[in-house]
Parts: structure tokens; sequence; C-alpha cells
């Protein structure tokens, strides 16, 4: 059996899934780099479906993480579902931090970074 055909057995119970349409909200898990050791859940848009492919944007990151991904995929789930928390946290700690020094991850590798400038937009 291959890597698909698994993946849509395991997912097909999920009715969710086959009314997702363009302009609806997902949370995508993405891979920051290309060894796939370094990934998180962000929170994307569909700007068009063509059968079971979605076209996800994310309006919060760069756009080179914009991707077409299987609707039956495993790194796709209801919105807010694996990123509500992660989101709220930025929302109380992010908003309005200036001088923050925090953990960077830029591609392959991890840098000391400081916040100079934050905003909040409603996505």
């Amino acid at each position: 059996m291959s890597e698909d055909e698994l993946r849509r057995i395991i997912t097909t119970p999920q009715v969710w899934r086959k009314d997702l349409k363009a302009g609806m909200q997902v949370d995508v898990q993405i891979y920051a780099d290309e060894k796939k050791k370094m990934m998180g859940w962000l929170q994307g848009t569909i700007t068009a479906d063509n059968g079971d492919i979605l076209s996800i944007e994310f309006p919060e990151a760069d756009p080179a993480y914009n991707m077409q991904i299987d609707r039956w995929d495993i790194n796709l789930a209801p919105f807010g579902e694996k990123t509500a928390e992660n989101y709220q946290w930025r929302k109380e700690n992010l908003t309005g931090a200036v001088d923050y020094v925090c953990d960077m991850h830029d591609m392959d590798q991890w840098w000391e970074g400081t916040i100079f400038k934050t905003e909040f937009r409603e996505v």
C-alpha cells in the first residue's frame, strides 16, 4: 500500500474535509527546513480548490510557505485545532513587545533574535 493510499484511509472518516473550499481557514503543518526536522502549525486560507488539491496561503508567513496540499493530507487540521493556543499566547505576550530577546529559526539554523516591532492583524 502506498503512503498516499494509507493517508487517504486514515483521514477518510474525517467528513469535515469534504466541505473545504476557497475562502475557508485551516491549520496546516509546515516544514521550515529541507530535512523536514523543523516543523510547526500555521493558520492558512484556502485560495483555490481543484478536486482534492487545495491551494493554501499563509497571511502571517513568508509567501515561500504557500503551498498546495491534498485535502486528505494528515498535515491539515480544522482551523484553530492545532494553532489556537499558540496564537493566543503570541497575542497576549508578543503584542507590543519591543527589545524582547528570543530564539529565532531561519531555514536550518537557530539564532538569538531581538524583536524590534510587533503589530497585530486579524486574519
